[in-house]
């Protein structure tokens, strides 16, 4: 192996699989953990077992990988970006900069915004368009969200644990292979973040949610690739903002909350729940339809030119 062209050698190949089989398997040590037809993944008893075992075996897994790295401590807790506030360059050292640590996230959520532009805006039009009521449908659909144990799985145990294992670990474990090589860490990395989420359809088969074999498939190579890309996007981050580990966790926040883009809330909303007496209102509701669709492919094209001038 030389600095020019780092590889990925078989004992590290070897723990960057181990790490990755660590946290979908703690999902399955016990009758608690595992989904059923009685108790499937999202029965909050399984949730909250589920919550408890990827955070027992995160953090087992970021003693071993600071243990073994033949570096203090302290030193590889700080490199991994767990600390809020210290930032890591290519060499490996590490400074505090909590101004420049703000503004990476900033930067961070700014380019998930960029992706989503179409979405995001969508949303604030439709509480604009819910006029006086907009407070109480706010707080009622925040409530609705965010008042339950799938949100502390959804926006804060899942951000947390999957980017400490599958953003921050993997790319520290593949060293200089993740920082120099995009196949590395662009591709190779975030296959194994994919592939993690396989056992997704062993649990919709298991619960009874899914018997056909071809819908079952095509479902888990559809979120496979999807969430390899998603892992891309984070190292890509992690690597471009010095290691700024909770700006990768707050974007796979963000993203959560967001989903896949789906139709227009707004038009759903004049066109079914509420149709406007006004018939210029319903000529811009319409309008609306067709501005949301084309800023859609604007916000892949935004979000590709600023990963771009990240580049640069």
């Amino acid at each position: 192996m030389t600095d020019t062209q780092p590889t990925l050698t078989i004992s590290t190949l070897a723990a960057l699989a181990a790490l990755s089989l660590a946290y979908p398997l703690a999902l399955y040590t016990t009758a608690h953990t595992r989904a059923s037809q009685t108790h499937p993944r999202d029965h909050p008893q399984v949730v909250r077992t589920r919550l408890l075992h990827v955070s027992a075996v995160t953090a087992l897994s970021v003693a071993l990988v600071a243990l073994l790295s033949g570096r203090p401590a302290h030193q590889t807790i700080l490199q991994l970006g767990l600390v809020p506030g210290y930032l890591c360059d290519l060499g490996g050292t590490t400074h505090w900069a909590p101004r420049e640590y703000c503004a990476q996230i900033a930067r961070a959520l700014l380019l998930i915004a960029r992706l989503f532009i179409g979405p995001l805006t969508d949303t604030v039009l439709y509480y604009a368009v819910q006029g006086r009521a907009a407070p109480r449908v706010l707080r009622g659909d925040a409530r609705a969200s965010l008042a339950h144990i799938w949100a502390v799985r959804d926006y804060v145990c899942a951000p947390i644990t999957e980017e400490v294992v599958y953003t921050a670990l993997l790319v520290t474990v593949a060293g200089r292979a993740a920082e120099t090589s995009p196949r590395v860490a662009y591709a190779y990395l975030p296959l194994l973040f994919g592939v993690a989420h396989v056992h997704h359809a062993y649990e919709r088969y298991t619960s009874g949610g899914e018997r056909q074999l071809f819908p079952l498939v095509c479902g888990t190579l559809v979120q496979t690739a999807y969430t390899a890309l998603f892992g891309a996007i984070t190292n890509y981050t992690y690597l471009h903002t010095g290691r700024c580990l909770w700006a990768c966790v707050l974007q796979h926040a963000l993203c959560n909350m967001l989903g896949l883009p789906g139709a227009s809330e707004v038009v759903q909303h004049c066109t079914v729940v509420r149709v406007p007496a006004s018939a210029t209102a319903r000529r811009l509701v319409a309008l609306w339809g067709k501005v949301y669709l084309l800023l859609l492919p604007l916000g892949v094209l935004l979000f590709v030119r600023e990963l771009r001038a990240w580049a640069a």
